[in-house]
Order: C-alpha cells, then sequence, then structure tokens
C-alpha cells in the first residue's frame, strides 16, 4: 500500500509539472503576441514556434492526466471491494417479503436458511388454505341458518330452488323461506346459487306462504310497507357486515371466504330483524301507545308497521325471541 501510494505521488506530480508548464508557455506566447511581433494581422515565425510548443505541452498533459484518472478510479474500486470483503455477505433485511410463488419446499428451505444465518423470520401464513375454521360458500350458508334455528327453534327455515323445489342441499339453495305462525312468512333471494348473501327480501301474511313471490309484493298495505322497510333494512346489514370483514381481516383469508361471511352475517341480521315482526299485532306503539291508527293514505288501520334495526346484534337476537319491545307506525317514524 506504500508503494502504491508513493507511485500515485510521482504522477500527481508530473501532471502538476506539466500544468505549470502550459502555463509558462502561454505567458511567453503571450508576451510575444503583445511585443509587436504580429505585423499584417498574421504571427511571426517566433510565435508560430511558441504556439505549437504550447500544444505539444497540452497533449502531454492530457496524456499525464488519463493516466492519473484511471489509476484514481482503479484505487476507489480496490477500496470498496476491500470493504466489502471486511463486513462480510450483505444481509437480508427483516422487513423484505418473500413472493407469493415461493410455496411449498422452497418457501420451507428459505424460511430455515434466513432464520439460521440472517435474523429470526417470523412464520409466513400458509398460501393454499383459504381461512381456518371460517364456513365458505354454502357452508357460511348452511351455519347461518343453522344459527338461527337454533335461536328460534320454532320458527319455519327452509331453502329452496329458483322453481320453488324443497328439500335440496345448500350448496343448490337459490332462495330462503322464513315461517313465523301465524303472523306472517317472508321470502329472501340469494345473490347467487349457494351463496349466503342476500339479494332481496318479500315479506306477506302467513297464509299466503304456498303462494309467495319473493319478486312481487303483497296486495296487503301492513306486508308490502313491512317489505319497503326490509329492503332498508337489507341494505344496512350489508353495510355493516362489509365493515366488520375490513376490520376483522385475518391473514391467510382469501377474499372470497370474507365475501362469504359478510354475506352470511347480513342474512343472519337480517332473519332475525324479521323476527322481530313475531308480535306484529300485539305490540302497541312505543310513541302515543296505541295498537292500530289510521294509515294517513288509505285511512286503513294499520298496527305499528316500523321495527329498528339500527341495533346491536345482541339486541337482533333478543328482539328475535320476544320481539321488538320498540314499535312506531309509519307515519311516526323519523328517518335519519
Amino acid at each position: 500500500m506504500e508503494g502504491t501510494g508513493t507511485g500515485h505521488q510521482d504522477q500527481l506530480q508530473s501532471a502538476l509539472s506539466q500544468v505549470l508548464s502550459v502555463r509558462a508557455g502561454i505567458q511567453e506566447l503571450t508576451q510575444t503576441l503583445l511585443q509587436g511581433d504580429v505585423a499584417a494581422g498574421a504571427p511571426s515565425e517566433a510565435a508560430a514556434s511558441l504556439l505549437q510548443d504550447v500544444s505539444t505541452r497540452v497533449q502531454q498533459l492530457g496524456c499525464v492526466w488519463g493516466g492519473v484518472s484511471k489509476e484514481i478510479a482503479d484505487l476507489k474500486a480496490q477500496q470498496q471491494q476491500q470493504q466489502q470483503e471486511a463486513q462480510g455477505p450483505p444481509r437480508v433485511h427483516a422487513a423484505t417479503a418473500l413472493p407469493s410463488w415461493w410455496q411449498g419446499p422452497l418457501q420451507h428451505h428459505l424460511q430455515q436458511e434466513l432464520q439460521q444465518h440472517y435474523y429470526e423470520l417470523p412464520p409466513l401464513p400458509p398460501f393454499t388454505q383459504p381461512a381456518s375454521n371460517q364456513p365458505y360458500g354454502s357452508d357460511a350458508l348452511k351455519a347461518a341458518l343453522q344459527s338461527v334455528r337454533s335461536l328460534c327453534p320454532e320458527v319455519i327455515l327452509q331453502v329452496c330452488s329458483s322453481t320453488g323445489v324443497f328439500g335440496i342441499s345448500t350448496r343448490d339453495a337459490a332462495e330462503v323461506r322464513l315461517g313465523c305462525p301465524p303472523v306472517f312468512c317472508a321470502g329472501i333471494v340469494l345473490a347467487q346459487t349457494g351463496n349466503p348473501e342476500p339479494l332481496r327480501v318479500t315479506v306477506d301474511a302467513y297464509s299466503q306462504a304456498p303462494n309467495l313471490d319473493p319478486w312481487s309484493l303483497s296486495p296487503q298495505l301492513v306486508f308490502k310497507a313491512i317489505s319497503a322497510t326490509g329492503m332498508r333494512a337489507l341494505t344496512h346489514f350489508q353495510r355493516s357486515a362489509a365493515c366488520r370483514a375490513s376490520l376483522e381481516c385475518k391473514p391467510g383469508v382469501v377474499p372470497q371466504a370474507r365475501a362469504s361471511q359478510a354475506g352470511a352475517e347480513a342474512l343472519e341480521d337480517l332473519l332475525l330483524w324479521l323476527l322481530s315482526y313475531r308480535n306484529l299485532f300485539t305490540q302497541p306503539s312505543t310513541v302515543d301507545g296505541q295498537l292500530l291508527v289510521n294509515e294517513p293514505m288509505s285511512l286503513n288501520p294499520v298496527p305499528p308497521l316500523f321495527r329498528p334495526y339500527k341495533v346491536p346484534r345482541e339486541a337482533l337476537r333478543v328482539h328475535a325471541i320476544q320481539g321488538s319491545p320498540s314499535a312506531m307506525h309509519m307515519h311516526s317514524v323519523w328517518e335519519e
């Protein structure tokens, strides 16, 4: 290293001497030109000789400086290589994420190597398992229906196809039928076959259960109004379930499983809210205490047709068992 440094000093000293030589030549040439050696616009022989000498010195300076620049670049590269050898192999940062295609034996091998040589890597979530102990698709639909049946075993809860065929599995279910004798029946259309997400709800009198069409409204004013409120409640339950699913997302849960779980929760909440109408003809209004009030448009006496749905899920379960203690006539409901 000492010899290398001495060689670089000699080259720099030579380059400095060349610079001083070029400077002296330029000064001499300038003095010659200023002393009047230039006549009729043409330089004299002395000036031309000095100009040629200065040009030669500049070329020599360029050659010397090119060699010095190359030596400096080589020295920097050598110093960087020595520093890397002294620091050892590069360490992998702990926040580096492995690509999704590193699966199976390759993923396990890389994880062991990184833990052994560089840093403690936390266990990677599995790529092939959609979720841990979470129902998916028709299983989520089956779980939601079973939850309602266990809470209210006296109600009638069935699934049917789009053509009204009962006694099928949840994988082929296109509709969910709810019966609360002797008060009402309800038909819920699913977004897809075997998908627990509800799409539409229609309520009618329990006596119309065999002829219920979820795509048509009841001719009776009471159940037509409940169906309209049910669609607003359905939208609320879907948004609430989607928010819970996004806030409670866990690693390893695929989006399809999360969507199925949100749809199952919305369906379960909708069924529980519909069961709060089990006291439709017995619960007076909590506003004025009256059971029957003339509807403003038709002047027909109707019971309180509104049951609150923006309540906690625990309250929905209690109301499904006992009936909602809060009931209001539609004309006295203050919509937010």
